[in-house]
């Protein structure tokens, strides 16, 4: 008897070679192999449209507070300017203001431009930069 394809398990010889099918209830269900082509196929694309979220904050950072990066002394800005921000006189000024929305009306109220340094001088900070440094 000659089959179209060859198979190890055509021979009567061979057969004892051949491995035992598996029972279909030997396999898990949420296994590769109890998953056909078309299933893998889309359970890979579902899991390749899921967006990669970041790891979640851990439970001391509060909900409503925003993590800080870098350096927690000077916020990342330049050493030179955050000692001249600490030691101006607009910087102690603003001392009274203590929240977020009196900084953002101060901002509105004294900020004509972004710059680093006063205009016109070299070691003065900015109105600018002092709020935001506050």
């Amino acid at each position: 008897m000659s089959h179209k394809f060859s198979s190890p398990c055509a021979n009567l010889k061979v057969w004892s070679r051949c491995p035992q099918p598996l029972h279909p209830l030997s396999i898990p269900l949420h296994s590769a192999e109890a998953m056909s082509r078309a299933a893998l196929w889309k359970a890979e694309q579902l899991q390749a449209a899921q967006p990669n979220l970041p790891p979640p904050l851990p439970e001391s950072i509060s909900a409503k507070a925003l993590p800080i990066h870098g350096n927690q002394t000077t916020f990342n800005v330049n050493s030179l300017l955050a000692n001249n921000i600490m030691s101006c006189d607009y910087f102690r000024a603003l001392y009274p203001l203590q929240t977020y929305h009196e900084v953002i009306d101060e901002i509105y109220l004294k900020c004509t431009n972004v710059e680093p340094w006063a205009t016109g001088t070299s070691r003065v900070p900015s109105t600018a930069f002092c709020l935001l440094f506050k």
